[in-house]
């Protein structure tokens, strides 16, 4: 492959041979298309500006072209980048701002479909690289609700498509077209049972099998238009995409086609290998979770020492949707600690500044009695001390000083858990990962071998309450509070 072949197939991702229609059979169709030389786009904003969302169509003089090839780039594009783009050599720069989109021949146009909503009010320029002058979209503010995909991951084949948005929807079950196939799908707003109502379920209709991938219409008629995510579907799946339910062992129950361990205000579930979503609800809280490939995952909130119904509706790629209902009891309320922010490079002396911070995530007070740290250089037993819930306490070496004017104070009121030392001599700037474990051993916690950004940036977590929360760069620390510009906890529902 050459590099214009290369850089071709990069800007044209997708190709099929049939017209393409973007509207609903039982919805309001789009508004007018906004014309712009050769190039139209639907719908319009209304003061004439492209929508975010939106289909491109690019005339072409005696019909669409089997030969034709597109670039979709967020910007203006000088005359020189335009033939660095038809020679396929274009720069790094230019690559950085090119938009993922499909293309695919009609009767008398090419069709261009983003694969993301374009930036609001800015320009675009979409160039043939057969030739023709580029063409200049100028994109207006968002005027519409939004359904973003919410399942399966992009890379899974599944026969249906959930997509979830921030609003309670109008009842729905509506027949729709995909594109460029035209192969009919249906539309339902919630699950079977009725739950989940800010989502909508799509459903390929047939059971062809085939690797092309599909675009939805544009957006559904729900009470008012609603625009829909354009990253591209592929429904269409193989025949080992059946789901395998968990055995459960140990002190775990059935959990649906998973296992579960219950605790206190939280449960761990197994779910089976093959991609599900999880729609959970009870005890007044709802959860939305997409699994694969076995990982476990937790559900939080719950209400300690009681016993509870959980209603449980599962989706499989197969587009199978199955109920359960699992009775539980949880456990009285205990203390859960994680490792929640680590300053290994003070701009103060070193390694007196250093510290690490605990963060008490569970709903009862805590002791740090019994707990040791463990680094590359050894264990270290901590001192006791009581943890509220929600609480945090600083690990820090015996000639700390938490006044210090060079580095972030502790938070007021923060306690300082005083040790002979952190770390085997202070904390490594290249990172290193750190355990805490219980008097037994067992596995508390644990923190990434993440390198330190810089001296005075420590890394934390980003959700202190959310299991799957990233660590993340903290400019200023925030010894015993939590993370700038996020909250104290994070939910799991949507």
């Amino acid at each position: 492959m050459n590099e214009t072949t290369r850089f071709v197939a990069a800007a044209m991702t997708a190709a099929a041979v049939s017209a393409c229609s973007v509207e609903l059979p039982e919805a309001s169709v789009d508004p007018p298309a906004e014309e712009s030389g050769r190039l139209a786009a639907e719908p319009a904003s209304d003061d004439g500006s492209i929508a975010p969302v939106c289909s491109l169509a690019w005339r072409v003089e005696g019909g669409a072209s089997e030969e034709a090839s597109f670039a979709i780039v967020e910007g203006r594009v000088s005359t020189v980048s335009v033939e660095r783009m038809r020679a396929g050599v274009p720069s790094e720069a230019l690559e950085a701002r090119l938009v993922a989109h499909s293309a695919f021949p009609g009767p008398d146009a090419w069709t261009l479909r983003p694969h993301v909503p374009l930036e609001r009010r800015s320009i675009y320029t979409v160039v043939r690289l057969e030739g023709d002058e580029p063409e200049e979209l100028v994109i207006g503010e968002p005027t519409r609700p939004y359904l973003a995909r919410r399942w399966p991951p992009p890379e899974v084949a599944s026969r249906v498509l959930v997509l979830c948005g921030d609003s309670m929807l109008d009842p729905l079950e509506s027949s729709l077209a995909l594109v460029p196939s035209g192969r009919g799908a249906t539309a339902r707003v919630g699950t079977q049972e009725g739950r989940a109502r800010a989502c909508v379920w799509v459903r390929v209709d047939d059971d062809a099998r085939g690797d092309d991938a599909q675009h939805l219409p544009l957006g559904l008629e729900l009470g008012e238009w609603i625009d829909l995510d354009p990253l591209p579907w592929r429904p269409d799946i193989g025949p080992d995409a059946a789901v395998e339910p968990v055995d459960c062992v140990g002190s775990e129950i059935a959990f649906g086609p998973g296992c579960a361990v219950v605790g206190d205000d939280r449960l761990e579930v197994r779910p089976p290998d093959a991609p599900m979503l999880w729609n959970v609800e009870g005890a007044g809280r709802s959860w939305q979770i997409a699994s694969r490939g076995g990982e476990p995952f937790e559900l939080r909130g719950l209400p300690p020492s009681q016993t509870l119904a959980l209603q449980i509706e599962t989706t499989d790629t197969l587009g199978d949707e199955r109920s359960f209902e699992v009775v539980i009891t949880t456990a009285p309320p205990s203390a859960h600690w994680s490792i929640s922010e680590v300053y290994a490079d003070a701009v103060g002396p070193e390694p007196a500044q250093e510290w690490i911070e605990l963060y008490n995530a569970g709903p009862a007070e805590g002791s740090t009695a019994g707990l040791v740290l463990e680094d590359v250089g050894g264990a270290t037993p901590l001192p006791p001390a009581s943890i509220p819930a929600g609480g945090f306490a600083l690990v820090v070496a015996i000639d700390f000083d938490p006044a210090s004017p060079w580095d972030v104070a502790p938070h007021e009121g923060t306690p300082l858990l005083v040790v002979e030392r952190v770390g085997k001599n202070g904390l490594t700037n290249s990172g290193e990962p750190l355990r805490l474990v219980d008097a037994n051993g067992a596995l508390l916690a644990a923190f990434p071998a993440d390198p330190a950004p810089k001296p005075g940036v420590s890394v934390a977590l980003e959700w202190l309450d959310d299991p799957a929360s990233p660590f993340v760069r903290s400019d200023p620390p925030t010894p015993g509070a939590p993370p700038s510009g996020s909250p104290p906890s994070a939910s799991p529902s949507p």
